[in-house]
């Protein structure tokens, strides 16, 4: 499997420290942007774009994708973000999910990921 590399950018903010995890994203996922919010599936442990009703556990938002990566034909290892301040305007959310109920995902499951929405 493929190791993706990340880039800085503008889509995090402030100074609050910024820790990256190793992740597999599920294969069928697609082309995903970094900055895409991800969830787990609780079967196998592995990562997809977080979608509200999936059913599987990845409609709870986990963590934030640190690459731009191509998981349409296999599954990809990569990094994602597990804390950190982020402009919520630079993220993607699946169908359903919203700055609001990924923060709240966040807060429950101890993670410091803080999202603000810029005027």
């Amino acid at each position: 499997m493929p190791l993706e590399t990340f880039q800085p950018g503008d889509m995090n903010l402030g100074t609050f420290p910024v820790m990256t995890r190793k992740i597999t994203v599920a294969s069928g996922a697609g082309e995903l942007k970094r900055g895409t919010v991800l969830g787990r599936v609780t079967a196998n442990d592995k990562f997809l774009t977080a979608i509200d009703g999936a059913g599987d556990g990845s409609e709870t938002p986990e963590c934030i994708l640190a690459a731009d990566i191509d998981a349409t034909a296999a599954d990809v290892d990569t990094l994602a973000y597990y804390t950190g301040g982020y402009d919520a305007s630079k993220l993607t959310f699946g169908a359903g999910i919203t700055v609001a109920i990924a923060e709240t995902a966040f807060a429950k499951a101890g993670r410091s990921i803080f999202l603000k929405e810029l005027v």
